[in-house]
């Protein structure tokens, strides 16, 4: 089957929602009809080894201003939502590109740009495993044109192919 054909198949069979924005009900999903930020941003991470989906879904209660994460529809990918109160529909894709930047380099990861579009439909996965925040703290991202926040992440890593599990993992952020 062509990607078309599942694309087509999965927006009529698989519940989704829209995750950057509000749109009214009624109303295409457009952008033109975007109304309101959620104050969320999902990253997606697509064709993972078992070893990097593993790693990433361990990596995520030691990550705070994660809301939720879950796998992909296919099982090889992680969908990561991002607490980002101070998103706007003005300020989307470039808080975007950068929160996602960060989240990259924490999880030495390269996420799907495909992403960054405010009227973008997540989908549901069947994930036992997804993890939930229920008081994610905000994601520390300065304005694009300050000083971003310092984000490190000290973690101490078993070899990933002797063990899938994280020692510890400490998050520290900074202001300058």
């Amino acid at each position: 089957a062509s990607k078309k054909a599942y694309q087509d198949w999965k927006q009529v069979n698989v519940p989704g929602f829209l995750v950057h924005a509000r749109i009214p009900e009624g109303k295409a999903k457009t952008l033109v009809n975007c109304q309101q930020h959620s104050g969320y941003f999902a990253v997606e991470y697509d064709n993972l080894s078992a070893v990097q989906l593993q790693r990433a879904k361990r990596l995520m209660p030691a990550l705070r201003w994660v809301a939720f994460s879950d796998v992909s529809l296919s099982g090889k990918g992680i969908c990561v939502f991002l607490n980002v109160p101070q998103a706007s529909l003005a300020n989307h894709a470039a808080y975007y590109r950068l929160a996602a930047a960060e989240l990259d380099e924490l999880l030495g990861l390269q996420h799907d740009p495909s992403g960054v579009s405010l009227n973008r439909i997540r989908f549901f996965a069947y994930d036992p495993h997804a993890y939930f925040n229920p008081s994610p703290l905000p994601f520390p991202l300065a304005p694009p044109d300050q000083v971003q926040a310092q984000i490190q992440v000290q973690t101490q890593v078993f070899p990933q192919s002797d063990s899938p599990s994280l020692s510890s993992a400490v998050i520290a952020t900074q202001k300058e």
